[in-house]
């Protein structure tokens, strides 16, 4: 019943007949002695408006079903990226800024996300050799990512500690990101 176009023929053209009528998603509504013309185009218009609300329909499932689906890789990179036992941090691409960091981020390198977020690794202090790290900067901007290279880092108690370093450029909400991966 639901999928099929309904058209009303009737003598009916009081206001609260049409109003009620107009509560059916498909629906024509047709005067009687409306002549041919009128009643071919009012099925043609109704069938049209049932196949555009098919479709629209169909697309809204579609919709959720995405939307379902990213929420749940949602989940899942998020559930990854606390989770790791490797340190994660993601900056800002144009200036370094910290976006997020995982636990083993500030088990590694000693500080939390309230001593980090917003600010850039430089103002910290945390690289501990400038050349060391413009290397690593050039090599990224160059390949688009670094792979395993050793770089030394100044912890939040003024220790010096080694780690192994990867990066890559990641998009998040249409900013361009560097995503850091540290052991």
């Amino acid at each position: 019943f639901n999928t099929l176009p309904i058209i009303f023929l009737t003598n009916h053209s009081e206001k609260e007949v049409v109003e009620k009528v107009k509560k059916i998603t498909s629906y024509g509504y047709v005067i009687k002695n409306s002549g041919e013309f009128v009643l071919v185009e009012s099925i043609n218009m109704a069938i049209e408006l049932f196949n555009v609300n098919q479709k629209l329909k169909l697309d809204i499932k579609k919709r959720k079903k995405t939307e379902k689906e990213l929420k749940i890789s949602e989940k899942r990179l998020s559930t990854i990226f606390h989770s790791s036992p490797a340190g994660i941090c993601i900056n800002t691409a144009d200036n370094g800024n910290f976006i997020d960091i995982n636990e083993a981020f500030t088990k590694i390198t000693g500080y939390v996300k309230t001593d980090l977020l917003g600010k850039e690794p430089k103002e910290i202090g945390l690289w501990y050799n400038d050349d060391e790290l413009r290397k690593s900067e050039e090599t990224l901007m160059n390949t688009g990512k670094i792979s395993n290279v050793e770089l030394r880092f100044r912890k939040k108690n003024g220790d010096i500690g080694f780690a192994m370093i990867s990066c890559e450029f990641i998009e998040i909400n249409g900013k361009q990101c560097v995503l850091t991966l540290v052991n």
